[in-house]
């Protein structure tokens, strides 16, 4: 896989929460690490909201995610669509064995996270995120370009969250808040 789009979460899309985005996450992402981005997370009692900051010390903590650019499947040279037709449908010339690229597969999981971001297509502006290329830097200390869902409006008023930390902060992520569920990492929801 030559293109790889990277995704920062530091919210309710976090592997150690259980909703239907995360779970469309979990199938049709890789998990990559901890990671962090230099910013400022609040709380939208709920779910949280970050800001990028010049500020060295505000950290906002996360995870990285790697989503696969293209799906591939067996397919013929020509191009065609031959490696699903019956062998004696398929001309002599074709049925050569290759690998067909077939649709940006992060595009359709953005395009789904987006709309559960509030900032998808069908969503009316002012939008309350926009998805972004930043800088995120692994535990390994390794720098990485992913997207981030970033907050749009005034953060005055606002709680701010000190440890940058949304699991640490939010109740549902103690342990016994949690349930584990086939396939899954612990859920806050019963």
């Amino acid at each position: 896989m030559a293109e790889r789009d990277y995704l920062f979460v530091y919210g309710t899309l976090q592997k150690d929460i259980f909703n239907s985005p995360r779970v469309l996450l979990a199938q049709h992402s890789a998990f990559v690490g901890g990671a962090t981005f230099r910013g400022r997370l609040y709380d939208l009692c709920g779910y949280p909201d970050a800001v990028p900051s010049d500020e060295p010390s505000d950290i906002v903590k996360g995870e990285l995610h790697h989503l696969p650019r293209t799906t591939e499947r067996p397919g013929c040279e020509c191009g065609k669509e031959c490696s699903g037709l019956p062998r004696r449908d398929v001309p002599q010339s074709h049925g050569r064995k290759s690998v067909v690229r077939g649709l940006h597969e992060s595009d359709r999981i953005f395009r789904d996270l987006d709309q559960h971001e509030g900032c998808g297509l069908a969503q009316s502006p002012p939008t309350e995120f926009r998805r972004q290329r930043v800088v995120v830097r692994l535990e390994s200390s390794r720098k990485v370009t992913a997207w981030i869902y970033l907050y749009k409006r005034p953060t005055d008023g606002l709680r701010g969250i000190p440890s940058g930390d949304y699991l640490k902060f939010h109740p549902f992520s103690a342990p016994s808040a949690r349930k584990d569920l086939p396939g899954m990492h612990p859920s806050p929801h019963p």
